[in-house]
């Protein structure tokens, strides 16, 4: 199951996201409910 991190979710930051291992999924702290998620690939979905 992946980790749950909340951020401010900005084009900046999508880019700079990455995992080492896992997938996680980075939610955002100002609207409920979205969020990217982040595999070893660098994939980002």
């Amino acid at each position: 199951m992946p980790k749950r991190q909340e951020t401010a979710i900005t084009k900046r930051t999508v880019e700079a996201l990455s995992v080492d291992g896992h997938d996680a999924v980075f939610w955002d702290r100002d609207l409920p409910d979205f969020g990217i998620r982040v595999y070893p690939s660098d994939l980002k979905k």
